[in-house]
């Protein structure tokens, strides 16, 4: 008999600030067989999720359960390779089960249907072995029948239903109409119609019984609480202050209809507005080069290149990756760039280092339906913009007629610590010229 050989399952280093980690949950469960790079467990830091992969096949064993806190390089389960030899014929044998279950249960019901309906005269069966399996048909199609009839008159029990007679009885019962099987599926279920059945509304009178008030208590998320943290010490240790001007989007909105097919057939890549409004940051924040600055104790510090955070909401909270070097980057890399963020963000892949270093960030509230908002700094920043819902809106124009406009509120939070409000006014006036007039964006002018 080969020896047991155990592969251990670690907490990996996540970045130099995470030194810890909950234990979200196990995807498998304790005892599993498990396949090289299956995901198996789920971890979250106060930045981020992340799954772990085990890398070598065979029995799962879980060390440490679901929602304890853990440390970098801590043992959390092992998986046995010693099983792995055996988990393909455990495979095997679990894949020729699945693929005869269905054949027994077909086998089953085209028993079924073919018994005679309640309306059919039963043909007695001959031999004393069919005596009892004769009246227990009889009596389990009586007894169908009748209670078909009671909770749904005139719904019968038909021989040429693909659906087997317990399967018409409980889709009687919930007034569902079962329609044929479709090619290469298995027949409807009793068990089907039981989980997907939905539960009964509570009538306008229960409204107020007893032991309908609930509530649910649960602990902060690491990424919660991190979040909470972070932006309570931004209101607590920044003297923050908002500045508002609105820009008119018609010329963006122009350009994405005329271009948006051809954007997407040259770069892959559908054409959105965030793009414009990070080249137009990065370029503001050369003329203004405090909105991107750092206070670090008496000195600030001020960079020379725009790292550009934008915040992306995933299921455990808001998480913010950054485009590093936005200024140098065209529009189709920007928006290349961002898709790939925001789908590593919502899959929970993202690494800590494309979360790291941004100078300044960019929210969009307005996908939500925001009209209006004050966002909070991302500290150590000085300053975040705000976006908001694109709303048609009079504006009286140069020659003095009204129009009506999709227009849109811009939101600059900043740190008044660094930055005066001549330079915020400024920093977000410029950016609105440069979207009203797109041409400037690629002019540099």
């Amino acid at each position: 008999m080969s020896p047991s050989i155990e592969f251990e399952i670690k907490v990996p280093e996540a970045g130099e600030s995470v030194q810890e980690a909950m234990i979200e949950s196990w995807l498998v469960d304790d005892g599993a067989m498990v396949v090289q790079d299956d995901p198996v467990v789920e971890l979250e830091t106060d930045k981020a999720s992340m799954e772990l992969v085990t890398e070598q096949a065979g029995q799962l064993k879980i060390l440490i359960p679901a929602g304890q806190m853990v440390k970098v390089g801590d043992v959390i389960g092992t998986v046995h390779a010693k099983a792995a030899s055996k988990s393909s014929d455990a495979h095997k044998a679990t894949a020729k089960d699945t693929q005869a279950a269905p054949k027994a249960e077909e086998a089953k019901e085209q028993s079924s249907s073919t018994e005679q309906s309640p309306a059919d005269k039963v043909q007695p069966q001959t031999g004393p072995a069919s005596t009892d399996s004769q009246t227990k048909t009889q009596a389990s199609t009586t007894a169908a029948a009748a209670t078909a009839a009671s909770v749904a008159p005139g719904k019968l029990i038909t021989t040429s239903s693909p659906h087997g007679p317990a399967t018409q009885v409980m889709a009687a019962q919930h007034n569902i109409t079962l329609a044929p099987p479709a090619a290469g599926q298995g027949r409807t279920t009793t068990q089907d119609i039981s989980v997907h059945q939905q539960p009964a509304k509570a009538s306008p009178s229960s409204a107020g019984e007893p032991g309908l008030r609930q509530a649910d208590k649960k602990p902060l998320s690491l990424m919660r609480k991190r979040i909470a943290e972070r932006l309570l010490s931004a209101t607590q240790t920044s003297a923050m202050l908002t500045t508002f001007n609105e820009v008119d989007m018609t010329e963006i909105i122009a350009i994405r209809s005329s271009f948006k097919d051809t954007f997407l057939a040259t770069h892959n890549i559908k054409l959105g507005f965030m793009g414009f409004f990070i080249q137009a940051s990065a370029q503001a924040l050369k003329e203004f080069p405090h909105i991107g600055a750092y206070l670090d104790d008496d000195h600030i510090i001020t960079h020379h290149y725009a790292d550009i955070g934008v915040a992306v909401s995933t299921e455990k909270g808001l998480v913010v990756p950054v485009i590093q070097n936005a200024e140098a980057m065209d529009l189709h890399a920007l928006e290349l760039k961002l898709a790939e963020l925001a789908t590593k963000a919502r899959n929970k892949s993202l690494k800590i280092h494309e979360m790291q270093g941004g100078t300044f960030t960019i929210t969009n509230g307005g996908v939500f339906g925001s009209l209006l908002s004050t966002p909070i700094l991302n500290p150590p920043q000085s300053a975040i913009l705000g976006l908001h819902k694109i709303e048609q809106r009079p504006r009286v124009m140069a020659d003095q007629s009204i129009q009506a406009r999709p227009m849109m509120y811009l939101a600059l939070s900043y740190d008044h610590r660094i930055v005066d409000g001549k330079e915020a006014v400024g920093f977000l006036a410029r950016i609105k010229e440069l979207l009203e007039a797109p041409m400037r964006l690629w002019l540099k002018i």
